[in-house]
């Protein structure tokens, strides 16, 4: 039992598929408390889930994303990683999972969580269990034996159900061959470009036709709203040299934001590496396993770590003597991190295996936390102060000036008694760069939504604070037909001349379904076909073909099925593409990765069981949403 829960709970698919990666540890606390349904973020089959549920786990998530993307997590990027909805989806997931393990009778034990814990080497002193070293490693990590202990009986149900529904795949000795031939032959395709250029000369133009498209496509030719505007700036760069950053306020700032300053722990540290192939077979890890542990013997009867790293290691860190340099924590993988910072300097640890492989790790040096001297920090201090003095000096001067500019009764009046310069625009439309400011889409929304002579808000951009008022206003409108004619005609020619191409594509290819011969057809319509040449279908997704889009498709192309079914629109053309030959992978090949590929099939089979248990569980769960989550459903 003890030896499938430590497989799996290190394994990616439950780590990955069941999107527990980020999340163990995360909603441990999730349906403890039966709430007022007025804090009800969700109610899962009767579970309430509270808003301090919800909240905690929305900043556990968050803080594992800022310690992953650093300063590069905008709110931009939240936004399109919907956060919010990725946390809410979680927290039920996990109460589903918990409901579904138990109509599966999967339990976890307190004795199998006690079990598990004593074999974690990472909380033992010497070959023992260490319960000082448990609650001291917990509490470096800011977690309660309790939490822990949670947020573990959850990962190891996980995986008692993924080892349950995994034994219900299988992969047949025919689907891992199809599999291999699959990924390592090679395919030459046929491919003929019908283009709109070559049928404009068979396009047929009348006056009523061209007319009537026109009138079909109006809304084609419509020219936007167009404003003409006066501007006045307050610029961040012209108060830089009006505002003054003292020594104190450098001080002072630094004492009221010591944490922000805080360095955190590092380590140096030292491994020696053994890699492991992803799809790596049991006896593969084993012979791994036993070159590791030999280095590891050698390493603690106080061989020199830096030259058996020299020797075994096997990636760049052996030219070093395994040096990694300093690490702090959440730069690396979780599993190696967790060793690394429970070790005291000069530990060695055992073999510890990570995505990549099995690591011996040393730690050669740590430095603990501590806060930046403020001889260290004062001119980014002072920077920011800067900063902050500069944009309340524009705002402050903006603000009284627009206030000035209302009561004169607009920007133009005000300008001429107060000596104000102003920039005067061109016509610009919403998508237009606008002279003396650049392509501001927050200045052009603002300046288009004014009529004639109006004066807009503070409009608050990048480079400063401005105001408009608009001096002369175009509507949009749709030009009449005489006046833009001969665009017109070209975009009927181009229009009926992409028309013809795939409708001759389209005939091609319903003659192949009728029994044609590919080569055949070439010459009946006096055509060349180029072909790709022998190469791996990975190849096609490339820029180097126009049909990289359809990759997929024409990948499974096969002697028996050997063109699209549909011409492939790319540019200007529409591509009707044949299997041209084959070659397959050799059978000598095939008993180097049939092992592998199995096992990826697999993996998929699972991904697939699991996916679809979790979807049922979820079809028929009564799920409520609270009001502000109703958008989540």
């Amino acid at each position: 039992m003890l030896d499938f829960m430590r497989r799996h709970t290190r394994t990616w698919l439950i780590k990955i598929i069941l999107g527990a990666v980020i999340l163990v540890f995360i909603f441990w606390g999730v349906g403890t408390i039966r709430a007022r349904r007025a804090d009800m973020v969700a109610e899962v089959n009767g579970r309430i889930i509270t808003r301090a549920d919800y909240q905690r786990a929305y900043s556990n998530v968050l803080r594992n994303y800022q310690q992953v993307y650093g300063d590069a997590l905008s709110g931009e990027l939240l936004k399109k990683m919907n956060l919010e909805k990725v946390v809410l989806d979680g927290i039920i997931k996990d109460v589903l999972v918990q409901e579904g393990a138990a109509g599966l009778d999967i339990r976890v034990t307190d004795e199998e969580i006690n079990e598990y814990i004593r074999s974690m080497p990472v909380f033992n002193e010497g070959d023992r269990f260490s319960e000082e070293r448990y609650r001291s490693i917990l509490k470096n990590v800011h977690l309660t034996p309790a939490a822990f202990e949670e947020g573990l009986r959850k990962e190891l149900l996980w995986a008692k159900v993924a080892d349950t529904l995994g034994r219900l795949a299988k992969v047949s000795d025919d689907e891992v061959w199809n599999a291999f031939q699959y990924a390592n032959r090679q395919i030459n395709l046929a491919y003929i470009p019908f283009t709109a250029a070559a049928f404009k000369n068979q396009v047929k133009i009348e006056a009523s036709t061209l007319r009537q498209y026109f009138t079909g496509h109006q809304e084609d030719y419509r020219v936007p709203a167009r404003v003409r505007v006066r501007l006045a700036h307050f610029l961040f760069k012209d108060y830089v040299h009006k505002v003054n950053v003292s020594p104190a306020e450098v001080e002072n700032y630094y004492k009221s934001n010591t944490e922000a300053f805080r360095e955190p722990e590092r380590r140096r540290v030292s491994h020696i590496f053994f890699a492991l192939k992803p799809a790596a077979t049991g006896e593969e890890i084993a012979r791994t396993q036993t070159r590791a542990e030999e280095a590891l013997k050698k390493a603690k009867s106080s061989e020199d770590f830096a030259a058996l790293a020299r020797q075994f290691s096997e990636d760049k860190s052996a030219l070093r003597g395994g040096d990694l340099g300093y690490l702090q924590q959440g730069t690396t993988d979780p599993s190696f991190e967790r060793v690394v910072f429970s070790l005291e300097k000069g530990g060695i640890s055992p073999v510890v295996r990570s995505k990549a492989g099995l690591h011996i790790i040393k730690v050669t040096e740590v430095v603990t936390s501590a806060v930046k001297p403020l001889t260290a920090v004062a001119p980014d201090i002072k920077k920011v102060l800067t900063e902050n003095k500069v944009r309340e000096s524009a705002m402050a001067e903006a603000t009284r000036t627009y206030e000035q500019i209302i009561r004169a009764g607009g920007l133009d009046r005000y300008a001429r008694v107060q000596n104000l310069p102003l920039i005067e625009t061109g016509f610009f439309s919403e998508q237009d760069e606008v002279e003396g400011v650049g392509r501001e889409a927050g200045l052009n929304r603002a300046a288009l939504a004014l009529k004639k002579g109006e004066v807009s808000s503070l409009i608050k951009l990048p480079q400063g604070y401005f105001v408009c008022e608009v001096m002369e206003r175009r509507d949009s409108f749709i030009p009449k037909f005489e006046e833009i004619e001969v665009k017109v005609k070209a975009d009927f020619a181009e229009n009926q001349a992409t028309k013809l191409a795939e409708s001759e594509a389209n005939k091609f290819i319903s003659e192949l379904k009728g029994g044609q011969q590919f080569s055949d057809m070439i010459s009946k319509y006096k055509l060349s076909a180029r072909e790709t040449g022998f190469i791996s279908p990975n190849a096609l997704s490339g820029k180097k073909f126009p049909f990289a889009g359809s990759a997929q498709e024409l990948s499974m192309l096969t002697p028996a099925h050997p063109y699209i079914q549909r011409p492939i629109k790319a540019g200007d053309a529409f591509y009707v593409v044949s299997l041209a030959g084959t070659k397959e992978a050799p059978k000598d090949l095939y008993e180097t990765q049939k092992n592998a590929i199995k096992e990826k099939l697999l993996m998929v089979q699972k991904d697939t069981i699991l996916k679809g248990w979790l979807d049922g569980l979820k079809k028929d769960a009564e799920i409520e949403y609270g009001e502000e989550f109703e958008k989540y459903r």
